[in-house]
């Protein structure tokens, strides 16, 4: 009886799962990602590299925003309707990671702006502070 139990649980999650994708795939053959989500691409893109990074994929669900002679990564991956936001670099010999979860399917456009907003000053604060660290130990 517990197995059965268990086999129908997972075949719940797999089911899941796989009609998730199916809806991703649906939304990103009408546009891709960085278009389904541009708004949030060109925040980060001009906080980031001025607006000259450019979007380099990887596959149909995940994206690099680059600026080839940086010292960043951001990535974007999309499964289930969330929109991962992966932000690393490296500041005054620190390595510095950021990530941010976005469920596309259930925040608007403004809450996600938000959201994205708040990690774009997290960023931003914690270079400032870096930066302050840094100057003052000379």
């Amino acid at each position: 009886m517990i197995w059965f139990i268990i086999l129908i649980v997972v075949g719940i999650i797999i089911y899941s799962a796989t009609k998730d994708s199916s809806q991703d795939d649906v939304e990103l053959d009408v546009e891709q990602l960085h278009e389904k989500h541009l708004l949030i691409v060109e925040a980060i893109n001009n906080a980031a590299y001025q607006g000259k990074g450019k979007v380099v994929y990887s596959d149909k669900k995940c994206f690099q925003l680059l600026k080839f002679d940086n010292n960043q990564n951001i990535e974007f991956t999309y499964f289930g309707g969330v929109l991962t936001i992966r932000w690393s670099l490296t500041q005054y010999n620190e390595d510095l990671k950021f990530r941010l979860s976005l469920d596309t399917r259930k925040l608007t456009d403004t809450q996600q702006f938000e959201k994205v907003s708040s990690l774009i000053n997290e960023v931003f604060d914690e270079v400032y502070l870096l930066k302050h660290k840094s100057e003052s130990r000379h």
